[in-house]
């Protein structure tokens, strides 16, 4: 998915799986909270990139790579995400989150106080930023 205003964006769903998405270009919004993909109140969560087939989550214009909160149980790994105009990874309440070799670069292009690679925020960011692949 490419070039949209939303990105994708799953609010309170289980049992979600999500493997080689290439989202590129999307959070095209006057305002900045639109990004390539947000999870939102989503348990048991699989991201993951199988490959080097150009998949990934980039060149959001005026939001982040990956946008999560309130997640519970969530396992990321072999994610390329980078040219982000925000953080590459923003996270907000989660729990049990496990990241594993993701290539996290080249983002907060907007150049925004604060950006960073991953970042995580709210009463509880239980993140694991080196888990064993699953």
């Amino acid at each position: 998915m490419e070039n949209s205003s939303d990105g994708i964006h799953i609010k309170g769903a289980s049992h979600v799986t999500a493997i080689d998405l290439k989202l590129h270009n999307n959070g095209n919004t006057e305002k900045d909270y639109f990004h390539n993909v947000y999870f939102r109140r989503v348990a048991d969560l699989r991201v993951i990139q199988s490959g080097e087939d150009g998949a990934g989550f980039y060149d959001s214009p005026r939001g982040h790579g990956i946008r999560g909160s309130h997640l519970t149980n969530v396992y990321m790994g072999n994610l390329d995400v980078h040219g982000n105009a925000d953080d590459g990874l923003n996270f907000d309440t989660v729990y049990n989150v496990r990241l594993h070799n993701l290539d996290v670069k080249h983002n907060c292009r907007s150049g925004k106080a604060g950006c960073m690679a991953i970042k995580c925020y709210g009463p509880q960011c239980q993140i694991n930023y080196h888990a064993p692949a699953e």
